[in-house]
């Protein structure tokens, strides 16, 4: 019958892995740093993707955007900050994402 001390090593390595993954994409997304108009968007079941002046900049999928997200619309993402402001193109309003 083997210990329950065996457990924990594997237990430990894989909360430390899943740990750092989670803080270079923290890091990730606190270094993106645009605004624009939305070129286009693609929602998929673990992301969104936008286009904005020819870039591609796939969202924090800690996000619930909702699908509220449309081309045309106008996005703001600042380096260091952990919100995102989307103006409405059709019925002008701010919409704040914050996670």
């Amino acid at each position: 019958m083997p210990k329950k001390s065996n457990y924990i090593v594997p237990i430990a390595v894989f909360l430390i892995i899943f740990l750092l993954i989670h803080i270079r994409n923290q890091k990730k997304n606190l270094g993106c740093d645009f605004r624009g108009i939305v070129q286009d968007v693609i929602y998929n079941s673990d992301s969104v993707k936008v286009t904005i002046k020819d870039h591609v900049y796939v969202l924090d999928d800690g996000y619930n955007f909702q699908h509220l997200i449309q081309k045309g619309d106008f996005l703001i993402k600042r380096r260091g900050s952990t919100i995102y402001r989307l103006v409405k193109y059709e019925h002008p309003k701010v919409i704040t994402f914050d996670n």
